[in-house]
């Protein structure tokens, strides 16, 4: 991986190798190094097969094995949400190795995609691409926990302050001994 690797966007996911992080709304979460190592692998070669053999002389150097390969590529499509059957991200290649067949577009200061050059690819537009997301499901809990919290703060100040017409007079004092109060233990067997 290389320092100056820009930031780039595939399916709704933005990158930043400098920092192995990927988002998909708003929030950064972390990316193993090896993962993004073998990320960046796969954009670099755009749409083209990249040997199981290359990816693990890169990525791991003389340290791999074909299992850790394996799981890093499952772990890469997790994040896409992508699957092995039918891929929409990563394509395995029986016998040969893995395509990235998803578009990489380039993010440039201002988080606007550009798209990367593609050997015989086409271009598109990046504003084509843009897709308005759905909450994720950590938003929508975050959301539904500030909606309860206001609704029981509103019914907590309501309770506080609901006025039911009577106004308490602070030097009416209540005498016990003058009070007429028969009280009926007939049925109660503690009395």
């Amino acid at each position: 991986m290389q320092r100056d690797d820009p930031t780039f966007r595939i399916r709704g996911v933005d990158f930043d190798p400098a920092l192995n992080r990927f988002r998909t709304t708003s929030n950064w979460r972390s990316l193993e190094p090896r993962i993004m190592a073998l990320l960046l692998v796969l954009a670099r070669n755009e749409n083209r097969v990249v040997s199981r053999d290359a990816l693990l002389d890169e990525v791991w150097g003389e340290g791999g094995s074909d299992e850790a390969l394996t799981q890093s590529i499952s772990a890469l499509r997790s994040v896409f949400a992508d699957r092995a059957d039918s891929p929409r991200v990563i394509e395995t290649i029986r016998k040969k190795g893995y395509r990235l067949i998803a578009p990489v577009e380039r993010l440039d200061a201002a988080d606007e995609p550009t798209h990367m050059a593609r050997p015989g690819g086409r271009f598109v537009p990046a504003s084509l691409h843009a897709v308005w997301r759905r909450p994720t499901g950590e938003l929508r809990r975050v959301s539904l926990l500030i909606s309860l919290a206001a609704g029981v703060l509103l019914l907590v100040v309501l309770a506080l302050f609901r006025g039911d017409g009577i106004d308490p007079d602070p030097d009416y004092e209540l005498d016990i001994e003058d009070a007429d109060v028969e009280l009926d233990t007939r049925d109660d067997p503690d009395f």
